[in-house]
């Protein structure tokens, strides 16, 4: 099997991405291919091809490259070495989808209007339980707090404590009973979690993160861009959870989405014919 250049643009349309390759001349026909697949003939794929043409592989792209083929509709198992601009340009189209920073910094507002609903609770309304979710408003926050931590250091590729407990980690309900607390912590981080996603360049790039128990260890894997998407994604989630919390103690908590941040808005009387 071969994947050239109409494969390529047959993927590219199935993942929502533009047909159409860029015309710089870093894209011709100089690539260095070469395609291999575990899938049986009968699964429609011969089990091996090769095509070399001018140009090499080069092994740092070419890996991010192939991080992405299950993203882009490739089979799995799938090699496939392209010219550096190639893989460059399939890598950058790919992971340009999301201005991480951008969406974090509004995330942080919202945030920050979240947390002037939460500040004039008593702490027996903070932890007041309700029938869903994580229970109560200080469990809601603390899992987003705690979790925003944890990716950010799957991102960072920093080192997990051992042996790893969840509730352990430097953001707890422990260490944080109040929202005060939370709160100063949170503010604390946010600046590192900002700096983390801002000095991120290798998107395509596959970390591995070992949780370490007492009797098991548990194996993560996943992409940079992967990582950020779900820090990201997270909030929205369980924000929405703490929001319905809020809504119950008669607080009006409601505009937090991020078109609300981002967009002018005018008002102009209607023209009158």
């Amino acid at each position: 099997m071969f994947f050239g250049r109409s494969r390529l643009r047959v993927a590219r349309a199935k993942a929502g991405f533009p047909r159409s390759e860029c015309q710089s001349a870093g894209l011709t026909e100089t690539a260095s291919t070469f395609t291999k697949t575990s899938l049986a003939s009968g699964a429609g794929f011969s089990t091996s091809a090769n095509r070399s043409v001018s140009g090499g592989p080069y092994s740092t792209e070419r890996n991010a490259f192939n991080a992405l083929l299950p993203r882009v509709g490739l089979p799995e198992g799938t090699r496939t070495f392209l010219s550096k601009p190639q893989m460059e340009f399939v890598c950058q189209r790919s992971l340009a989808i999301m201005d991480f920073v951008r969406v974090y910094d509004v995330h942080t507002k919202a945030r920050w209007k979240l947390f002037d609903w939460i500040r004039p609770l008593s702490q027996e309304l903070y932890t007041r339980e309700f029938p869903f979710a994580h229970r109560t408003l200080r469990a809601t926050m603390i899992e987003l707090a705690m979790t925003e931590l944890w990716l950010a250091m799957r991102l960072r590729e920093d080192p997990m404590p051992r042996p790893f407990r969840w509730g352990q980690m430097a953001i707890n309900e422990q260490t944080h009973e109040t929202f005060p607390q939370l709160e100063a912590a949170w503010r604390d981080q946010t600046p590192r979690t900002r700096a983390t996603l801002a000095g991120m360049t290798d998107w395509a790039t596959v970390v591995q993160t070992l949780l370490q128990g007492t009797r098991q260890t548990r194996t993560l894997r996943a992409t940079k861009g992967d990582i950020a998407t779900q820090l990201l994604l997270h909030e929205v989630h369980h924000r929405a959870q703490a929001m319905t919390m809020l809504r119950h103690l008669g607080i009006p908590a409601e505009d937090l989405d991020y078109i609300f941040f981002v967009q002018e808005e005018r008002l102009d009387p209607t023209p009158t014919r």
